[in-house]
């Protein structure tokens, strides 16, 4: 009779008093499935717990499960938090998944979600994204993430930019994330850290120059020349023939006791370019460089980081120079008797400049762990003051960072 009952009220979806009277006559396990069925989810897992221990756990997923299909994000969370994320993610709203994800207070958490949103960006290629990604919820410094930043920086510097400011607000970004992993493999002694503190280096000099283009001094354009030389100890990082160009122009720009530098630099920046044509990296001959820190194998581009118009030019160029007899083709040595921008050299190192990237030869300041030549220095303080615009402070308060110390105005 009971019995009858409880089918007719399942016939009905009667299924809470179906679970009522099943309780009564002992039934206890039939009772909780009934309770499921009600979706009185928080009497199911009471009952279960009280009567049937085993079943809990199986209320609790199928509470989960529910809750899932049914997109009931926010109850999900005091659930199963992994879960909600999920789903949130499976709608695409990854903006709510990450920041349920920093709520929760466990780094490691938010660090893969955010490496998840990265490759999911860098597979439709929206570097901007991704960069504005990482400056909110932070990039972590888990190796895994490591061909993430690299694919970002590949893609940026392979590019040509319309004007300084254009290409200054697309590389500090990404020189500001390359500074929050490296500041973190120092914190845990990684050997990586090595890697992106040349990663760092470079693209601080790029965007310091950057910064400096539209100051018409001779100073502003000396150091926009050494840091373009500079760069040369970072083609293994940079697209070698975008550096090589670069650094061959500024030269060819200086002329005078440059020039026989810039026709080194621009020959050798055809090498590069009919290399890159030929996909075969054998052709080119660094026999130039011996003795320098220029390294001598350097990945090549995918294609030519210069348009073909003026490529033309330097090759004419390169051309009329080379039937000049009075035109040489060497590099510029200092007092050292050694490369002018070599900082390491037969077993001996000289400090780094931070504002050009040459080394310090002279008179040395320290601020934090970073330090300049004072001269140099000096020039890039004035530089400030006379030009106060936003790329220039923003060099500056980067530098700060980066040395753990402000960088003082006084000159």
């Amino acid at each position: 009779m009971v019995m009858k009952v409880v089918d007719a009220l399942e016939a009905n979806n009667s299924y809470e008093k179906m679970a009522e009277l099943l309780l009564a006559i002992g039934q206890n396990r039939q009772a909780v499935v009934a309770l499921v069925r009600a979706q009185q989810w928080s009497k199911a897992k009471q009952v279960a717990s009280e009567f049937v221990p085993e079943m809990v756990a199986e209320v609790e997923g199928q509470y989960k499960e529910w809750l899932t299909q049914e997109g009931r994000v926010g109850e999900l969370i005091d659930v199963d938090v992994i879960s909600a994320i999920d789903l949130l993610i499976a709608k695409g709203q990854w903006d709510k998944a990450l920041e349920t994800a920093r709520q929760q207070k466990h780094k490691p958490l938010l660090d893969k979600y955010v490496a998840q949103y990265a490759a999911e960006l860098l597979a439709h290629n929206d570097t901007d994204l991704m960069l504005k990604v990482f400056e909110k919820y932070g990039a972590s410094s888990n190796p895994a993430n490591f061909n993430i930043y690299k694919a970002i920086l590949d893609k940026i510097v392979a590019q040509s930019f319309s004007t300084p400011s254009e290409e200054f607000s697309r590389l500090s970004p990404v020189r500001d994330l390359f500074l929050s992993v490296y500041e973190q493999l120092v914190k845990e002694n990684s050997e990586s850290r090595h890697i992106f503190e040349r990663y760092v280096h470079a693209l601080h000099l790029m965007t310091i120059r950057s910064a400096m283009e539209d100051i018409q001094t001779d100073d502003s354009q000396h150091l926009r020349l050494q840091q373009s030389i500079s760069l040369l100890r970072y083609s293994d990082l940079i697209p070698a023939d975008r550096v090589f160009f670069q650094a061959g122009i500024a030269a060819k720009d200086a002329d005078g006791e440059y020039a026989p530098l810039a026709f080194l630099l621009l020959n050798h920046y055809l090498d590069l370019v009919d290399a890159i044509d030929e996909g075969d990296a054998s052709l080119v001959d660094y026999s130039a460089f011996e003795g320098t820190d220029i390294p001598s194998e350097v990945p090549l581009p995918e294609r030519p980081w210069v348009e073909s118009s003026l490529h033309e030019e330097i090759k004419e160029w390169v051309l009329a120079t080379s039937v000049d007899d009075g035109a040489n083709r060497e590099l510029k040595l200092d007092s050292r008797g050694l490369f002018e921008a070599t900082i390491e050299a037969n077993g001996e190192k000289w400090p780094e400049c931070i504002i050009t990237g040459y080394p310090i030869t002279r008179t040395r300041v320290d601020f934090g762990d970073l330090c300049a030549d004072k001269d140099d220095l000096n020039r890039f303080l004035i530089a400030i003051k006379t030009s106060p615009t936003d790329q220039l402070i923003n060099v500056q308060e980067f530098m700060s960072r980066w040395a753990d110390q402000p960088l003082s105005m006084s000159l």
